[in-house]
């Protein structure tokens, strides 16, 4: 498995970019994983991060947003580019 793939972690997550884009992940949840390496010779991870802008981790009105790993992975791209 590669760095990219990694799981996040929960917690406060700052934009390289742009400073004033805080987040805070507020759960992450593994949905499975499977052994894939006869297929595609490695292991395949899934799960769904859940974020709310910092500040908000106790409104439960606040918008939230789920981000698959590949949703996830291209918006830390954007993010710290």
């Amino acid at each position: 498995m590669s760095s990219e793939n990694l799981i996040p972690q929960e917690g406060l997550y700052v934009s390289k970019k742009d400073p004033s884009m805080r987040l805070s992940v507020i759960e992450v949840i593994e949905v499975d994983v499977l052994d894939n390496e006869e297929e595609d010779g490695g292991d395949k991870v899934f799960y769904t991060v859940l974020f709310v802008k910092e500040g908000d981790e106790d409104d439960m009105s606040a918008q939230t947003f789920e981000y698959d790993p590949d949703e996830w992975q291209r918006f830390v791209k954007k993010s710290s580019a």
